[in-house]
């Protein structure tokens, strides 16, 4: 198992630690899904952790803010459409690529 964290090492270590203590694997790859090569980068880590092979991916991250259409700015709009809809796409491009 595999977890990634942008920010919140401490509680991501935390919840490899229980993984560990059950299933007795896991590792932790760290990289910033905001930037635009996030994704990329990401999919790099993997790679070099777990080789060539790669049975599951859970693309679960995901932001929000709280906020009206009104208050909602582009700098805003522009985060939470790079980490909901472009990571996951250029993630799993990446990813599956490596593959072949």
């Amino acid at each position: 198992m595999l977890l990634h964290y942008g920010t919140g090492e401490r509680e991501t270590a935390a919840v490899l630690a229980e993984i560990r203590q059950a299933v007795g694997k896991g590792d932790l790859v760290a990289a910033d899904l905001r930037a635009a090569d996030g994704p990329h980068l990401l999919a790099e880590r993997t790679r070099l952790v777990i080789g060539g092979r790669l049975d599951i991916v859970v693309a679960n991250a995901g932001i929000a803010r709280s906020a009206s259409l009104e208050q909602t700015t582009v700098e805003d709009f522009d985060a939470i459409f790079a980490v909901n809809v472009r990571v996951p796409y250029f993630l799993i491009q990446q990813l599956q690529r490596a593959d072949r």
